[in-house]
């Protein structure tokens, strides 16, 4: 929204466009608590080094799905509705909507899958170090 106002977009654009991302947003949040991992039942004896390994394996697994279906909100959402939005509060430019559709479709997918999940791995390591450092 800030970038919105400093470079002199429309009204429409600054709080419509803002409100499609906040849309995004919360869909990703709900879909992360959505797909969760099971907590780790305790096992004894010998079964308890399986019971650990298939548990971590399915919370690796987990956490890439939780990756790639709440990345799919922000991409999508932008991409459809951003240039009908700006179709509508700058004027006629139909001709354009699937160049922008594409070109948000690229860089918001770089954005997210890249830069987000070099974040998420960071977040993740430091949780371990500083179990507190993320609540």
């Amino acid at each position: 929204m800030l970038a919105n106002l400093v470079t002199g977009c429309t009204v429409i654009d600054i709080f419509l466009g803002s409100a499609i991302t906040l849309v995004a947003a919360t869909m990703t949040y709900f879909t992360g608590r959505l797909i969760k991992q099971k907590p780790f039942i305790e096992v004894e004896g010998e079964e308890h080094a399986l019971a650990l390994d298939k548990y971590q394996a399915r919370e690796n697994i987990l956490r890439v799905v939780r990756i790639i279906v709440g990345g799919l909100w922000p991409i999508l959402g932008n991409a459809f509705f951003l240039p009908l939005l700006w179709m509508w509060a700058y004027g006629s430019l139909e001709f354009a909507y699937w160049v922008q559709f594409g070109f948000l479709v690229a860089t918001e997918a770089l954005a997210i899958y890249t830069l987000g999940t070099l974040f998420c791995i960071a977040l993740y390591r430091i949780s371990f170090k500083k179990p507190n450092f993320i609540k």
